[in-house]
């Protein structure tokens, strides 16, 4: 759907929203969502870098206890057995009482705390390694600490390669995700290869590929499912609608969506077998179960992975290979997230269009500043409240919104008759999408919405201790502000409709305030009126004649407001290639010519026509502009 709708309207994630202009607030919220993420992804990326340099150092550094990280520090698992009986703390001494009992942790920390074995566990060198020397992990946020130099240079070191490889823009990043999509392909198919060799490989395939039906009925097991999807494909977020709107009219866009589900399904697959070859390598040499040895989050990728890779020949190789791919896999990310950011200010704001390198370069100095903040001790908790509350939580309801705008506002038979104009065919299997799009995806959304609501831990420390009543507004606060921009636009378009219109009912005006706005329609070419946007979206909430005027760019002679994209238009329509709700163009429209930059009328009657081609929004703005004669 976030395809289609890109690509016929050949506009970023705010603007494709002429289709509903009172929800546009939709694509603002999409925008927050992935400079949210990009904040703290690259701080991430930059613990990649920290393993990624450290697999130079001959003895990795996670495979050695350090005598200040804890006195019950181990390099191998095998060595974590129960003791068979109870030992007091800071003492060998055993308990008399218990002396030939085995020793049984209670799980309660008021009672496991008089118990050695169970107040101080033998941990990991892995563990202690990404916690005490990468990140610095504090206690709780009281002590918060100062940034790690390390990791702030790191991060610096982060941000000048994004930029870089954005320096112009789709067509850089295009260029160098050649490499970055494809090699760790090759990287996963030889990890898994080494993985099939190792002792116990088998029971983790077995404990992968064999489903616990019982498990079904946790529905966090649903929602977490349906959190990795959106993660995993970037729905919601506004990369699928940026790299959309780069399409070409007619480009099979169905075609597109199955190749990147499959592949997206497929390499799941083919990862999950990676990671449980190496769990069942694991639980077989430590002796325990599968859940036992197993970690999500953070655990896996800088904790398990590594342990498990320092423990075979070549670990270094293994070990620079691994890294080296979760960064390009970071990069691929990155890109789609700050392009997705700063495609709006650019589809905007001329200042932008004609300066988008200096642009990204400001987005990557605010977001770097404001990054150093996460690389304190205590910025472990600012990236989970932000992972979940700025991110993973609202997803749910800026996809909810999305499916409403558009299948119930805009309408899905509307919807189906841009695909088939676009495609030159319906789209197969009728039926399926009706039931899809007008039902399923809201009420799943919406069961997913109060699931999420209801199914919502406090969010604990290091400690053990939960967040303060104070912690807890801030991290809501993050949740609003972030689905702020769906209300608040919605307010301003609802006030501007009432202040411009006169309704006699209220039908009237809940008819005019939802329907698509005047510069909804095919980017093909064909369609002039469609290309005629204000200078900025605000404009069509504020009379702020700023908005209008600081572009320079001619008015049309129709009364709307000034052209911001340029787009060479034929001169004659048929009536057979319009859209049934595309309005046509009538004579004494006027277009401009991006070539020759003069004004040529609409409807002459001469029978000549210019096919040159459509320019999409963000290529050859400034060229654009500067052509543009003022009149």
């Amino acid at each position: 759907m976030e395809l289609s709708m890109a690509q016929y309207a050949a506009k970023g994630p705010v603007r494709v929203w002429d289709l509903c202009p009172a929800t546009r607030g939709i694509g603002l919220s999409m925008c927050l969502i992935s400079v949210n993420i990009s904040l703290y992804y690259n701080v991430i990326m930059s613990y990649i870098l920290y393993y990624f340099f450290a697999s130079f150092i001959p003895e990795l550094p996670w495979t050695v206890c350090k005598p200040e990280w804890s006195e019950n520090c181990i390099t191998d698992r095998s060595a974590i057995k129960v003791e068979e009986t109870c030992k007091f703390p800071n003492s060998s001494a055993f308990i008399p009482t218990l002396k030939h009992a085995p020793c049984v942790c209670a799980g309660d920390a008021t009672i496991d705390k008089f118990y050695k074995n169970c107040s101080e566990p033998p941990v990991h060198a892995s563990n202690l390694y990404f916690a005490k020397d990468v990140i610095m992990e504090s206690a709780n946020l009281s002590d918060f600490g100062v940034p790690s130099w390390k990791l702030v240079l790191l991060l610096l070191l982060s941000w000048i390669l994004v930029v870089a490889c954005m320096v112009k823009g789709i067509q850089s990043t295009g260029k160098v995700v050649y490499f970055t999509a494809t090699f760790p392909y090759l990287v996963i198919v030889t990890l898994l290869i080494k993985g099939a060799t190792l002792d116990g490989a088998i029971d983790g395939v077995k404990f992968f590929i064999i489903p616990d039906w019982s498990l079904l009925s946790n529905f966090q097991l649903w929602i977490d499912a349906a959190g990795q999807m959106f993660f995993s494909l970037g729905l919601s977020m506004g990369g699928i609608v940026m790299f959309g709107s780069y399409n070409k009219f007619h480009h099979p866009v169905y075609r597109d969506a199955v190749i990147i589900s499959t592949l997206d399904m497929v390499t799941s697959i083919l990862s999950g077998f990676v990671i449980f070859t190496t769990f069942g390598y694991m639980a077989k040499k430590s002796g325990k179960g599968i859940l036992q040895v197993a970690d999500s989050s953070y655990g896996l990728a800088f904790v398990a992975y590594p342990e498990t890779l320092s423990t075979l020949a070549g670990a270094n190789f293994w070990s620079f290979l691994f890294f080296f791919m979760l960064y390009t896999l970071g990069l691929d990310s990155q890109f789609a997230l700050l392009e997705t950011a700063t495609t709006y200010l650019i589809d905007d704001f001329v200042w932008c269009r004609r300066n988008k390198t200096l642009l990204r370069l400001i987005f990557a100095v605010v977001l770097f500043g404001v990054g150093i903040l996460l690389c304190c001790p205590g910025g472990q908790y600012l990236i989970g409240v932000i992972d979940v509350y700025a991110s993973a939580y609202p997803l749910s309801v800026v996809s909810l919104c999305e499916a409403i705008s558009v299948m119930w506002i805009y309408g899905i038979e509307r919807f189906l008759s841009d695909l088939e104009y676009m495609l030159g065919k319906k789209p197969a299997i009728l039926p399926y999408w009706y039931f899809v799009w007008v039902f399923w995806d809201p009420l799943f959304l919406v069961v997913l919405f109060f699931a999420t609501m209801v199914k919502s831990e406090t969010p604990k420390y290091a400690d053990g201790s939960e967040y303060s009543t104070t912690m807890l507004i801030v991290c809501w606060s993050l949740y609003c502000l972030t689905l702020s921009p769906i209300i608040f636009w919605f307010i301003l378009h609802a006030r501007a409709t009432r202040r411009r219109h006169e309704y006699t009912t209220f039908k009237a005006y809940m008819k005019k305030l939802l329907e698509p706005g005047p510069r909804c329609g095919p980017a093909d070419g064909l369609h002039p009126e469609v290309t005629r946007r204000t200078f900025s979206i605000w404009a069509d909430v504020f009379d702020w004649e700023v908005l209008r005027d600081q572009t320079q760019i001619p008015i049309p002679t129709d009364g709307l407001t000034p052209v911001e994209d340029y787009v060479e238009m034929k001169s004659e329509v048929s009536e057979s290639s319009r859209p049934p709700h595309v309005p046509p163009a009538t004579e004494g429209d006027t277009v401009v010519s991006v070539m020759s930059g003069q004004s040529q009328p609409m409807g002459d009657g001469d029978g000549s026509s210019v096919d040159t081609g459509s320019i999409r929004k963000g290529q050859a703005e400034s060229e654009v502009v500067e052509q543009a004669p003022v009149q």
